[in-house]
């Protein structure tokens, strides 16, 4: 009688194990799904942003384009006024070096391309309805039993992700996804 009973919970255990398997799968997938969404998002609000009043011409579009994958230096100021003075047509849009200007004190811009950790970290954080603790953010992505070291990795990833713009600091030792104007 025992034998036959431990028999059943060892076939009901596996089945669960199985569904606990293509559920993670099925979970892995949305989430891919959700980082492309999130991602795509940015793109077209960070495009409508960047985009003039006005149809831009081939030569803005390709001018602010290359503008786009540069990281901020010392010597892209100086190369961005030249772009944009040589972007525009004669009797041009006055304001544009202000506003690109304006545009980076505004706060952190995104800058780079995101390993595949930090995607997914952008886009757990950023899909959840509450601010999340490093925590909270190890246990689904790394490390189910969260040591404290990988939960301070995670806290400099975090801020890391918060200084790129990716990321907003609620409270401290709070994340939530930063918000997109548009």
């Amino acid at each position: 009688m025992s034998d036959m009973l431990f028999h059943r919970l060892d076939a009901e255990e596996h089945a669960a194990r199985e569904l606990v398997a293509r559920l993670r799968a099925e979970i892995a997938e949305a989430e891919e799904r959700l980082a492309e969404l999130a991602i795509t998002r940015r793109t077209a609000a960070q495009l409508l942003e960047e985009a003039p009043p006005g149809k831009p011409t081939a030569s803005e579009g390709s001018a602010e384009g290359r503008d786009e994958g540069h990281t901020q230096s010392s010597t892209d100021g100086a190369s961005e006024s030249t772009e944009s003075d040589a972007g525009s047509a004669p009797g041009g849009q006055p304001g544009t070096r202000q506003r690109r200007r304006a545009d980076k004190q505004q706060g952190p811009q995104h800058s780079g391309r995101l390993t595949e950790l930090n995607r997914k970290v952008v886009t757990l954080v950023g899909s959840t309805d509450r601010p999340m603790s490093p925590k909270d953010v190890v246990i689904p992505l790394v490390d189910k039993s969260a040591p404290r070291a990988e939960i301070e990795r995670m806290r400099h990833r975090l801020n890391r992700l918060v200084n790129k713009g990716y990321l907003k600091q609620v409270g401290p030792g709070l994340y939530t996804g930063a918000e997109v104007d548009g």
